[in-house]
């Protein structure tokens, strides 16, 4: 009987050992064997509260953590511009650490303030791209001088040498309690400066700081990617919209008036009205950077023609009429390029360089689209370029007064202009007048 006794308690003794340690241990092997196959998303349960739980538990965290980086760098490589890669980052590093809001901040030209490049948030801000924010008791600073992140634990009582930071103070302000600030080097520019911030204090910790330092080098690396992306669509629209002005001379600064004049219009749009979510800020930059191109078609039309004094003939204005199709066919061709590296650039400046002269009720050219059909960028460029047509002087004829463009061009609602698109210009006529002050050829 005590035999039977001894050999119960020992078999129990094994299950038990089995159970607590053998069990565990082998399905903690079978994880190390999976995540070197490169299942890093495998996660082995914890039970209890043992070492080996203790151990298990950080493999998990390793796992995790190593899972975010890979589905980060994937992510990040796959982004095609700057607006792609800090929604990514925004997105892979919330398994990371705690995020509300990340932004992008760069210096100013002048070394006088922070100005924040970009930002992403699953929560409403009152926070605007290219706002400026005063370098004075800054942590961005403190990044800049020691190369290493800055973590400010409390937003609404933070260390003595940032106090009254203005930065700091609108993040409080928009409900934000802790954040990180994170340096990104990119190459041929000043450092930029991630920032993330939580809804809560403390959030922040040296874990936290460890990771971002590790991971610092292959985030550099995709921001430097895309931003190199967004540089040279920009050096190429430029390149472009100058060769398209170098064929009119009589345009004057009218590129850019109208493309100021388009971005505000296209602001305004975005803050309320029936096009409001179609409006996003990149969707803002690209009216912005292509409107100049509107024009760009006319490097195809002969001088004879483009120049010409007089008035063109019936044969002269079709020829002249074919510039929006030129200039289309010029960008589809350079979006076709680009497309085999796996980017889509050009796609607002064929909408403006193709439609721009359409008509609101179907009566322009080279289409006759008609409202809707007619894509919101063109519409938008529509406006401006004739109210800066209007309201400048040319060889040709005097400028008109500011009241008179606009009741002309309200009687065209509708007709010429989408009536939407042209009471976003009259209610936004406080920022286009100081456009019109600072750059007026008259």
């Amino acid at each position: 009987m005590a035999i039977l006794i001894s050999l119960i308690i020992v078999l129990n003794l094994v299950y038990l050992l089995y159970r607590k340690a053998f069990k565990p241990l082998d399905a903690t092997v079978q994880a190390f064997n999976r995540v070197a196959k490169g299942d890093l998303d495998h996660q082995v349960p914890v039970s209890g509260s043992s070492e080996l739980s203790s151990l298990i538990h950080a493999f998990n965290s390793m796992t995790q953590r190593l899972s975010s980086l890979f589905h980060l760098t994937d992510r990040i490589n796959q982004a095609t511009n700057l607006d792609d890669t800090l929604k990514f980052v925004f997105e892979e590093f919330s398994t990371l650490l705690p995020i509300n809001w990340v932004g992008m901040l760069r210096l100013s030209p002048g070394a006088q303030y922070i100005i924040l490049e970009r930002q992403y948030s699953n929560r409403q801000t009152s926070l605007h791209e290219k706002d400026h924010f005063l370098l004075l008791n800054s942590p961005f600073n403190a990044v800049q001088e020691n190369g290493k992140p800055v973590v400010v634990e409390d937003l609404q009582n933070p260390e003595s040498f940032f106090k009254n930071n203005s930065l700091l103070l609108q993040l409080s302000e928009e409900g934000f309690a802790s954040a990180i600030f994170f340096p990104i080097n990119i190459h041929s520019h000043d450092d930029a400066v991630l920032v993330f911030a939580s809804e809560h204090k403390n959030e922040y910790n040296l874990e936290h700081l460890e990771l971002l330092e590790n991971i610092a080098a292959q985030v550099s690396h995709a921001f430097n990617k895309t931003i190199g992306m967004e540089n040279l669509v920009v050096s190429a629209v430029e390149g472009l919209a100058k060769l398209a002005e170098s064929r009119d001379p009589d345009t004057g600064e009218h590129l850019i008036r109208m493309s100021l004049y388009s971005a505000i219009i296209a602001e305004q749009l975005g803050e309320s009205g029936p096009y409001q979510q179609a409006i996003t800020p990149a969707y803002i930059r690209d009216v912005f950077r292509f409107s100049p191109m509107h024009d760009i078609g006319k490097v195809g039309i002969p001088d004879s023609i483009l120049l010409k004094p007089g008035k063109l003939d019936v044969v002269e204005r079709q020829e002249m009429e074919r510039h929006p199709v030129v200039g289309a066919e010029v960008l589809k061709r350079c979006e076709q390029q680009v497309q085999l590296s796996g980017h889509s650039i050009f796609k607002v400046g064929i909408e403006i360089a193709e439609s721009h002269h359409e008509k609101f009720d179907g009566t322009g050219y080279p289409y006759g689209l008609q409202a809707e059909k007619i894509p919101l960028s063109a519409r938008i460029v529509a406006v401006a370029d004739v109210f800066d047509a209007l309201t400048s002087k040319r060889p040709y004829k005097e400028a008109w007064g500011i009241d008179k463009a606009i009741a002309l061009m309200r009687e065209q609602a509708g007709l010429h202009f989408d009536p939407v698109v042209i009471d976003a210009m009259e209610q936004a006529m406080t920022r286009i007048m100081d456009v019109y002050n600072r750059h007026k050829h008259i």
